[in-house]
């Protein structure tokens, strides 16, 4: 019977055993039959091509088993050999103790880009939510005349979510199992699908940035909740409105270099010509009569800017959420690098 000592087992057998001096023996604790299935075992961080020929152990015995090598026989053929670790009663180990050439693993990845399927707009942002989908495809093909029972191992992501309809019969803490049963030269594409959430960004107050044309793109598209549209409606617009005063104050500050450079050049005639350039003269005071004009243009649309600015701060910094329809959801042309 065993007992827990700690961390460790003791085990008292039944019937005494004497052991003459000077001599060792080896006793057995165990002699019964316990659950166990014949596997194979894939993990392509093990080996690329084939899977491990496996046992898959559950302790039945009621007993602790203490950690040591183990040998397989199949058919009463020495199969390999293997080693367990401590296995307390209920536990359950798969014991890899050859490489199973019998079945053939190809492995593929594919990789797809999800639309835009949500829009956000947070403090001057606008966030697109889309997905993204990795495929690893399992190409399983039996060349054994056997019945054949694979495990396949597929590491766990934590920013991953399995999605698809192929499910693990268990996880462990590095791996997903899922369990595939090949028939007789049957071939199987096992087909493990994860899904991550991404996101793109426009900054709204940015006026200098090409993205902000996945605004006018959002616009085209089926949005579902109406107050969202609108917001992004009164966006284009009120950029617009100060876009224009930006392009007209432009046009003064490009204005004023012209009349100063026409006023130096009037500057440099009078310094050629003496006093009796009076025509010069005059061109030199009408320049700048035009530019203070212009600069009060200036001052005015700099002032007007920064208003509207501030407005447009203010209206922006607003918490909104919508999903787009389903059935036109796209991907933003200028993004599908």
């Amino acid at each position: 019977e065993p007992k827990e000592t700690g961390e460790l087992v003791e085990y008292r057998i039944n019937t005494p055993v004497t052991i003459p001096r000077n001599s060792s023996a080896l006793i057995p604790i165990v002699n019964q039959i316990i659950e166990g299935e014949r596997m194979s075992l894939y993990n392509s961080s093990r080996h690329a091509k084939f899977p491990y020929a496996a046992v898959r152990l559950r302790n039945t015995t009621g007993l602790t088993l203490e950690a040591g090598p183990v040998t397989i026989m199949e058919n009463d053929s020495y199969a390999g050999e293997a080693l367990l670790d401590v296995l307390k009663s209920g536990d359950t180990r798969i014991l890899p103790f050859a490489l199973d050439q019998s079945v053939s693993v190809v492995v593929r990845d594919k990789y797809e880009r999800k639309p835009v399927w949500r829009v956000r707009s947070w403090q001057g942002f606008i966030y697109m939510d889309y997905k993204e989908e990795n495929q690893k495809i399992y190409h399983l093909e039996s060349l054994s005349d056997r019945q054949k029972v694979v495990y396949v191992e597929h590491p766990v992501n934590p920013s991953l979510t399995l999605v698809g309809k192929e499910k693990p019969i268990e996880v462990t803490h590095n791996y997903y199992r899922f369990k595939v049963d090949l028939k007789p030269r049957e071939s199987y594409p096992l087909m493990v699908i994860e899904e991550w959430q991404g996101y793109q960004t426009i900054r709204l107050e940015d006026f200098d940035s090409p993205e902000i044309g996945d605004v006018n793109w959002l616009l085209s598209q089926n949005i579902v909740d109406k107050k969202f549209v609108a917001f992004l409606t009164e966006v284009m617009e009120r950029r617009q409105m100060i876009r224009t005063l930006l392009e007209a104050r432009k046009r003064y500050q490009e204005q004023v270099m012209q009349f100063k450079a026409e006023q130096e050049r009037a500057r440099e005639n009078v310094r050629t010509l003496g006093s009796t350039s009076e025509r010069y003269r005059r061109a030199i005071d009408e320049a700048e009569d035009k530019i203070a004009e212009a600069v009060v243009n200036i001052n005015e649309l700099t002032q007007k800017i920064t208003e509207m600015r501030q407005e447009y701060a203010n209206f922006i910094n607003q918490t909104l959420q919508s999903e787009i329809a389903a059935e036109v959801r796209e991907i933003p042309q200028q993004r599908q690098a």
